[in-house]
């Protein structure tokens, strides 16, 4: 089912409001996904001189994102960096990326667990 998206004008006559305000959610209120994916880049990152990289990631390939994906992934990468450490959208792009493979990983490993797990009428007959 689409989402129904409405206007401030009717938003304001649904509610009865008689003013509205706009205001600004800061880009660092974020979800603590991202503060645990940010402490795990940082402490996975290392540098000999160059940009930081993350040593045991060897295999490298371009992938295509959307001009607004790319956009966010840079937005988060630069608030990243403000804790003194140079961390690239590609390298938030790939913490992302491993999270959800893990928990891809987990959630099928729980299916085949839930799946072969004798039910109660089964124990009860062993």
């Amino acid at each position: 089912m689409a989402k129904r998206l409405f206007t401030t004008s009717q938003i304001k006559k649904i509610t009865g409001a008689s003013r509205h305000e706009s205001f600004h959610i800061p880009f660092y209120y974020a979800p603590p996904f991202l503060d645990e994916l940010r402490e795990w880049l940082k402490s996975h990152l290392s540098s000999q001189g160059g940009r930081p990289t993350i040593e045991k990631f060897k295999v490298v390939r371009k992938v295509r994102f959307s001009e607004e994906d790319w956009g966010e992934l840079k937005l988060i990468a630069k608030s990243w960096s403000q804790s003194g450490i140079s961390v690239s959208p590609s390298q938030v792009a790939t913490s992302i990326l491993k999270e959800a493979i893990s928990a891809c990983k987990s959630e099928k490993s729980n299916s085949l667990k839930k799946k072969n797990s004798p039910n109660t009428a089964q124990k009860i007959r062993a």
